[in-house]
């Protein structure tokens, strides 16, 4: 069925101006202190003309990425928006462009736009992946390995 709401035109017109968004807010959030790879919980909107269509973007997003959604809401205008938290991700340029057009690319497949996304942060209370988890490996020799005969 074709979108109503968030067509193909609108999705192919906006796409490179996700990408913008994304870095724009990236880099916003590095002059601000933001530390490459500091992990960050995102809370994000969808705005539709339905709210069975973002009841089930609700149920892709809580069963498939584990993300907190909350039951949309409509709006004065009779929009209705979907808002949620996704689960802290390193935040990188690359890795906030790459989930910023899953998002906007999610959302389009439920024919809702992607409406906005932000992080708060403490830019002196930053965590990270544990980088330095090393991995234990038993050493042999290569020969009673089957390596060489």
């Amino acid at each position: 069925m074709e979108n109503t709401y968030f067509t193909w035109a609108a999705f192919s017109k906006n796409y490179n101006d996700e990408i913008n968004s994304a870095d724009s807010v990236y880099f916003s959030m590095e002059s601000n202190g933001l530390t490459p790879y500091s992990m960050l919980a995102f809370d994000f909107h969808f705005l539709s003309d339905s709210k069975a269509k973002l009841n089930n973007l609700a149920l892709l997003l809580k069963n498939s990425y584990g993300y907190e959604v909350l039951e949309p809401v409509k709006t004065e205008n009779g929009v209705w928006d979907l808002s949620g938290k996704t689960s802290p991700f390193p935040v990188t340029a690359d890795n906030l462009v790459y989930w910023t057009l899953d998002m906007y690319k999610r959302g389009y497949e439920f024919d809702a736009k992607f409406d906005g996304f932000g992080a708060p942060f403490d830019k002196n209370n930053q965590f990270f992946p544990p980088f330095e988890a090393r991995i234990q490996v038993r050493s042999a020799p290569l020969a009673k390995l089957g390596c060489f005969a």
